[in-house]
C-alpha cells in the first residue's frame, strides 16, 4: 500500500503541472493525505519501522503536524490561476 500511495503522489504531482487536470490532482491528494493520516497515527502510537529501520518519535510525530500544512498546500496548488 506504500509503493501505491507513493504512486498516487506522484501521479497527483504531476497532475498539478497541466490546468486542464490541475483540480481533480488537487481533490486526489487531497483525499490521498486524508486517507493516510489513520496509518501514520498508528505509526506513530506504535513506532512501527519503516524498511526495518527505527524511525526517531519525533519525526513521526512531526510528520502528523505537516499533513494539514500539505491538504493546504494542495488545495493551493490546485486553484485556477486567476484565484492566486
Amino acid at each position: 500500500l506504500v509503493l501505491v500511495s507513493g504512486a498516487a503522489e506522484i501521479a497527483g504531482g504531476l497532475g498539478l503541472l497541466h490546468p486542464s487536470t490541475r483540480g481533480w490532482a488537487g481533490l486526489g491528494l487531497m483525499a490521498l493525505y486524508v486517507a493516510v493520516f489513520p496509518a501514520n497515527v498508528n505509526q506513530a502510537l506504535h513506532q512501527i519501522p519503516v524498511n526495518g529501520q527505527t524511525v526517531p518519535p519525533l519525526l513521526l510525530w512531526g510528520r502528523l503536524l505537516l499533513q494539514p500544512v500539505f491538504i493546504a498546500w494542495a488545495w493551493w496548488c490546485s486553484r485556477p490561476a486567476v484565484d492566486r
